[in-house]
């Protein structure tokens, strides 16, 4: 104590050596929360497309729905069958087959004007004439909805039965479908958004789950809202009807990421650093003199480096005294800021593998509709990688584009399953509604903040490079790189796959077909990449400038 209260000038000393240590403390408690406040938003924002996956792949199964309304309420035979009341054949070809083939296990008829008139499957005992999809048929819509029947919930699907000559305008009646959402369907759901076990609640009490157990009332749940602990996270996703009305609540369990874990040890980091400087300040002190003016000076350039955001070299330790143990410290507390730092780098690698997941869900959910597109999506990746390598993309452009490569083709989830998977090719009405998968993918991707710089990659995948492409006609250098690169590599795969309406090409007919449009369809100098990882080089031969590629593989998007 002696020592310590020994002479005004050592006293001076010790403070201003820990005023200099105290704003490097404050520095890093400001910057650790910073970074953890910047994981809570990741964190929210991952939840949030986590409801949208799920939101989606509901939306396949209703448009999945709604197809087999189309197919069977266009029918001339039916809409006799109607209008004789045949019940027989209702029964044999409606009411009874459909849910005895179909995964559409509840089935009504209803009259033109609202009246039930057949039902079958779990649809017996049933009504559903009040249902807004019912009364959006009986004015003549297709649409799906969540409707809960009895204790179950249904995908209920509604349309009008009208008769297949265009010259027969009158409405004979109206079709219901539904789909349960059962422990099958939750399943396929729980693979496809990468969830640890979903439970679906009807007037909350459980009625189905898959996964982990569940409790069996709603409000028996650990965290009835949305919260979880260091193994799982839990959310509510409320299904409501046409008319906004909750029909159930879905409670979705996820295994928690490494962001609460980060967090923690971003704070017991911190608590340490700044229990570390306060001792190493008075326990350094207490041997200051006059010789400590020059390494003050360095220790404090070093801290303003760091504030700075820099990562100084280390302090020189030139003896083995109180400085040189202060320069010791000083460097081992830089050391453990830059491994902090490192750290936290990593926790946002490991998060931007969870949107990569989390989107590879979103492009899962389009196989329901269009099975090439998901092994497509797939396979396109690598070379895309391989291709935006070559042609020098910097790490943030090569993630971009690893991610347009997965999402490009998920508007086609707004596309008509009639036409989508028509075996043949698209007349011009037709291939105006395909094209348009551009833009609503586009609409699909910038709704996630994470992913707005992809959006612009996916709605110009399909730009040409004489501008004759769609949905905005860029050419040239107008249309994004990685655009560009996606429809070289896009070609490539369509033209060496089997599609409805054609075989695939053999690889070397499939390559010369891309030198062949190399200046009018593509990017030269992405070909000449394209044809280099796979060993061969747009100048080995010719280069004519056709419109479009001749296999055809173009012509549907």
């Amino acid at each position: 104590m002696q020592l310590f209260l020994a002479g005004i000038r050592r006293q001076f000393l010790l403070v201003f050596l820990v005023a200099a240590l105290v704003p490097l403390a404050v520095f890093a408690a400001i910057s650790f929360s910073a970074v953890s406040q910047a994981l809570h938003r990741q964190q929210h924002e991952a939840l949030v497309s986590r409801r949208q996956s799920l939101r989606a792949a509901f939306g396949t199964v209703g448009s999945a729905a709604t197809d087999q309304i189309v197919s069977y309420g266009v029918w001339t035979p039916f809409c006799k069958a109607i209008a004789e009341r045949r019940l027989g054949w209702i029964a044999d070809n409606v009411t009874a087959g459909v849910p005895a083939q179909t995964s559409l296990k509840g089935v009504e008829v209803l009259t033109s004007d609202g009246r039930l008139l057949a039902a079958g499957g779990e649809f017996g005992g049933a009504d559903l004439h009040r249902a807004s999809v019912v009364r959006a048929a009986l004015r003549g819509r297709v649409s799906w909805e969540f409707a809960a029947v009895g204790d179950h919930l249904y995908v209920l699907a509604a349309g009008p039965v009208v008769s297949q000559n265009t010259t027969d305008h009158r409405r004979y009646g109206v079709v219901v479908f539904g789909q349960p959402v059962d422990t099958a369907l939750l399943s396929r759901l729980m693979s496809e958004i990468g969830a640890r076990s979903l439970a679906l609640y009807v007037n909350g009490g459980l009625v189905t789950g898959s996964g982990s157990p569940a409790p069996g009332r709603l409000d028996q749940a650990t965290d009835p809202t949305a919260g979880g602990n260091a193994v799982d996270t839990t959310i509510l996703v409320a299904l409501r009807d046409g008319a906004g009305r909750p029909q159930a609540q879905m409670r979705i369990v996820l295994a928690s990421d490494t962001l609460s874990l980060a967090d923690s040890a971003l704070w017991h980091a911190a608590s340490w650093a700044f229990v570390a400087a306060v001792a190493l300040a008075i326990g350094v002190g207490l041997g200051l003199t006059t010789v400590l003016r020059r390494p003050l000076q360095r220790l404090a350039r070093a801290a303003r480096a760091i504030t700075a955001g820099e990562h100084p070299e280390p302090l020189e330790v030139r003896l083995r005294d109180e400085l040189g143990e202060l320069a010791l410290a000083f460097n081992a507390m830089n050391e453990k800021i830059a491994r902090q730092l490192a750290e936290n780098a990593e926790a946002y690698a490991r998060l931007d593998e969870t949107y990569l997941e989390t989107v590879t869900a979103l492009a899962a959910a389009m196989e329901a509709k269009d099975h090439y597109t998901a092994d497509h999506a797939a396979s396109l990746v690598e070379t895309v990688l391989a291709v935006g390598a070559r042609l020098g993309l910097s790490k943030e452009a090569l993630r971009e584009l690893h991610y347009a490569a997965v999402l490009h083709d998920v508007g086609k989830i707004g596309v008509p399953g009639q036409i989508l998977n028509k075996p043949g090719p698209l007349d011009d009405e037709e291939f105006a509604v395909m094209a348009e998968h551009t833009v609503i993918g586009e609409r699909i991707v910038a709704r996630v903040e994470h992913l707005r710089p992809v959006a612009r990659i996916v709605r110009s995948a399909h730009e040409r490079w004489d501008g004759k492409g769609y949905p905005d006609g860029l050419a040239g250098d107008a249309i994004p790189l990685a655009s560009r690169i996606l429809l070289v590599c896009d070609a490539y795969d369509a033209m060496t796959s089997d599609r409805p309406y054609r075989e695939a090409l053999a690889a070397d007919a499939a390559r010369e077909e891309l030198r062949r449009c190399a200046g009018s369809q593509f990017d030269p100098a992405v070909v000449d990449a394209f044809l280099g990882e796979t060993g061969t080089s747009s100048e080995d031969g010719a280069r004519p400038k056709p419109e479009s590629v001749s296999s055809g593989s173009l012509r549907r998007p």
